[in-house]
C-alpha cells in the first residue's frame, strides 16, 4: 500500500511539474525560414517577434496540451549543447527544427515529424556551367563540400570513403558566399529554408549560384528534440505529440503550412 501511495504521489508531482513549468525551447540564431524566424516590418527585423510555420504549429499544439512555452534563437551549437546538458544548465529543455539522425537519438527524444524538406546541391555555374555531374551519392567525394558549424551531416559522411565537410561557416548564406568565391565546390542542404530566407529578404543568393535536387535521396524529416536529461522528457514528448496530431487531424496543420509554403506539398495533406 505504501509503495502504491508513493507511486501515485510521484505521478501527480510529475504531472504538476509538466503542466506548471514553462517549456523553454531554443532554435538557430541564424533563423530557419519559413519555419522559425524573426518578423520583418517594412524591411526591418523585429527581434521581439518570432514567426513561422513551426512557431504557429507550436502555438496551436501548446494551447491544446495545457503547457506554456517560450522560444529563443541562439547559436545552433550552443542550443544543442544546452539541451543536451539540461540537468546542469536548467535552461533550454527542447530544441526545434532538428533533422533526424540516429546519433541524435542517443541524447534527445524526437517528436513525430513536423515537416519534410528536399535536399539539394548548391553550386556555382561559373565553375560548373552545366552543373556538377553528380548522379549518385558516391560522386560527392570528388568535390569540396562546405557546411554550417554545428549542423548534422552524419549521413552524408556515410555516402563514401574520404568525404569531408568543411564546417567553418556560421550560416547557409556564408556557405553560398564561399561557393561564389570559389572556396567551396558545393553545399548539400535542405532547399526550402534557403529559398525561404530569400523570400523574406534575409539575404540574396549570389548571381550564378544554382541548385538541383540531390539524386538518390528521400525527403528529410524535421522534429523537435527533448533532452534525455529532463525528468519530464517522456511526458513532454507524449503530450506534445498528441497535441500535434490533433492539430493535424483538425486540418489546422494544412492551413498553417500552406500560409508559409503555398507551392510546396505538405507532409500531412
Amino acid at each position: 500500500m505504501k509503495k502504491i501511495f508513493m507511486c501515485i504521489v510521484f505521478m501527480s508531482f510529475v504531472s504538476v511539474v509538466a503542466v506548471g513549468q514553462d517549456v523553454k525551447i531554443c532554435d538557430d540564431g541564424a533563423e530557419w525560414p519559413p519555419y522559425m524566424y524573426y518578423e520583418r516590418v517594412n524591411g526591418e527585423i523585429n527581434t521581439q517577434n518570432i514567426i513561422g510555420a513551426v512557431k504557429e504549429l507550436f502555438d496551436e499544439a501548446f494551447m491544446r496540451s495545457d503547457l506554456t512555452y517560450s522560444v529563443e534563437l541562439i547559436p545552433w551549437k550552443r542550443c544543442m549543447a544546452e539541451v543536451e546538458n539540461f540537468d546542469k544548465t536548467q535552461n533550454y529543455e527542447v530544441f526545434s527544427n532538428g533533422g533526424y539522425s540516429p546519433q541524435r537519438t542517443e541524447l534527445y527524444w524526437p517528436s513525430i515529424p513536423l515537416y519534410v524538406t528536399h535536399r539539394g546541391v548548391f553550386y556555382s555555374e561559373k565553375k560548373y556551367p552545366q552543373g556538377p555531374p553528380i548522379t549518385t551519392k558516391a560522386d560527392v567525394v570528388d568535390y569540396k563540400i562546405c557546411g554550417v558549424l554545428g549542423y548534422d551531416y552524419a549521413d552524408i559522411l556515410e555516402w563514401g570513403d574520404n568525404i569531408t565537410i568543411y564546417q567553418g561557416a556560421k550560416s547557409n548564406d556564408a556557405v553560398l558566399q564561399q561557393i561564389d568565391k570559389g572556396r567551396c565546390d558545393i553545399m548539400i542542404t535542405s532547399m526550402e529554408p534557403i529559398y525561404g530566407a530569400v523570400a523574406i529578404g534575409k539575404y540574396t543568393i549570389p548571381e550564378g549560384i544554382r541548385s538541383f535536387p540531390m539524386p538518390g535521396l528521400t525527403v528529410s524529416t524535421f522534429h523537435f528534440w527533448v533532452s534525455k536529461k529532463s525528468p519530464r522528457a517522456f511526458e513532454l514528448v507524449t503530450r506534445l505529440n498528441t497535441a500535434i496530431m490533433e492539430v493535424i487531424y483538425t486540418q489546422d496543420y494544412t492551413r498553417i503550412f500552406t500560409k508559409y509554403l503555398p507551392d510546396v506539398p505538405h507532409l500531412y495533406e
